[in-house]
């Protein structure tokens, strides 16, 4: 106990407090004692400190992050935080929206200049428009352009056969057999295509979904949080927002016309199918949007997809007439039908 501050006690009377012990009372003061050892002997636990009401109190823990994700986040309890880096290969996000692989060398996240790209089959309508790179990936894939059909100045199309409708317009064409009309124009070079481009797939990340269901009433805005969710359905002229975060979602299905709009960068995983009814608008108000689809997705008629990357990496992506999409996807296989317009924006 302390010596009292109202009266002196003999001298040599045992003293101390929560941080000392064995102290003795010399003229009124508590004097020679031994201070109690806090430190747990883990510097990723942070330095422990002692008061003298209530004891040992823990240390705030070392955070031992360096935002790279091309790195490993460590803590050594001798010798603290280090930072090595991660095998390369390993899967990671450059923050561009428009290169659909990203994976690790050396270090540092690095995206390949690839906007769109198929496993297997790549089949768009007529009178569509590419702006960027459409990619086959299998040594075995299709890829087919129809009638009337462009690709801008700098494109390229990929593909180990790859078959033009008339009057298609391409540019760069990377092919192992080319089946083109007459009437077809190659505006820039003809090269072999070496398959497979990508050796790194943008493979399903996996987890679970579940909890309450979210309705979007015709005519409502609803506004949801980062978290696991059942079906989400959202009515005609009906509007889900997305906080920043991420999403584990069961299914999703719109009617027409609908709008789902993140608020920031968002990841949305949904382990069912994605079913955009016609004029629809997938577009985030700020950041870009990463979505997910175990199942079948199917964008339809006249809708927008905007500052997004889908991918569908073991099912299909269908894309119906006039859908405009300014992003990037990663499918295994991909179906557009007349007149859709495929580009990324810079990001």
């Amino acid at each position: 106990a302390p010596c009292p501050s109202d009266a002196f006690v003999a001298d040599g009377t045992p003293c101390g407090d929560l941080c000392t012990t064995n102290g003795v009372c010399q003229a009124g003061v508590c004097a020679a004692g031994v201070p109690i050892v806090c430190d747990d002997g883990n510097v990723c636990n942070g330095i422990e400190t002692c008061d003298s009401f209530t004891g040992c109190q823990p240390g705030t823990p070392l955070d031992c992050s360096d935002g790279n994700a091309c790195t490993a986040d460590v803590c050594d309890p001798a010798s603290g935080c280090s930072n090595p880096t991660v095998a390369d290969g390993t899967p990671c996000d450059d923050g561009n929206v428009c290169t659909i692989i990203d994976v690790c060398s050396n270090g540092t996240c690095e995206g390949q200049e690839l906007e769109f790209l198929s496993r297997s089959i790549a089949r768009l309508g007529a009178e569509s428009v590419v702006d960027g790179k459409l990619t086959v990936n299998e040594p075995t894939g299709i890829g087919k352009l129809g009638a009337y059909s462009m690709m801008t100045t700098g494109s390229v199309v990929t593909a180990d056969l790859l078959t033009l409708g008339r009057a298609a317009s391409v540019f760069d064409v990377e092919t192992n057999v080319l089946r083109a009309p007459a009437t077809a124009v190659i505006n820039g070079t003809v090269s072999p295509a070496s398959l497979p481009v990508v050796t790194t797939w943008c493979d399903w990340p996996g987890g679970s979904c579940g909890g309450s269901s979210v309705r979007v009433d015709v005519g409502q805005v609803v506004r949801i949080t980062p978290g696991s969710y059942n079906q989400v359905l959202v009515l005609n002229r009906g509007t889900l927002e997305l906080d920043p975060g991420e999403y584990d979602i069961c299914s999703v299905r719109t009617t027409t016309p609908t709008a789902i709009r993140p608020r920031g960068d968002v990841t949305v995983r949904v382990h069912g199918g994605f079913q955009m009814g016609r004029f629809g608008l997938l577009e985030p108000y700020a950041g870009t949007t990463h979505l997910w689809v175990g199942g079948r997705a199917k964008i339809s008629t006249s809708s927008g997809i905007v500052s997004t990357a889908i991918y569908t990496p073991d099912t299909q992506l269908k894309l119906g007439r006039f859908v405009q999409f300014a992003g990037s996807f990663c499918a295994d296989t991909i179906k557009a039908q007349r007149a859709v317009t495929l580009g990324c924006p810079s990001p």
